[in-house]
């Protein structure tokens, strides 16, 4: 995180794009903050808690629903309709995982 800010710091302040300077509000430091807590931290910290009890062959594997929750999430917070292409994809990604949790 110490590194994105000094990279970012810079183009933040020099503005390349000449965008609109953003504005420093209480949305905005609430916004900030829900970001760097909730998608930096602490899903990082239950996601190690998640391979620590489960174990990282098994835990690994469920890295794969990751699009099929980003399209779901589209879904709910972005009123995107669900396709047959998301479908086809969510019945990939469950046998996918199918095959390589089964045994023998």
């Amino acid at each position: 995180m110490i590194l994105g800010v000094l990279i970012l710091s810079p183009l933040f302040l020099l503005n390349p794009l000449n965008e609109a300077p953003l504005i420093i509000n209480q949305a905005t430091v609430l916004t900030l903050l829900y970001i760097a807590l909730f998608p930096s931290i602490f899903a990082y910290l239950a996601w190690n808690y998640g391979i620590e009890k489960v174990g990282a062959s098994v835990g690994g594997q469920f890295i794969h629903l990751m699009p099929l929750f980003g399209a779901l999430m589209a879904v709910v917070f972005l009123g995107e309709k669900i396709q047959l292409y998301h479908l086809l994809g969510a019945l990939a990604i469950a046998t996918g995982l199918w095959l390589s949790m089964r045994k023998g």
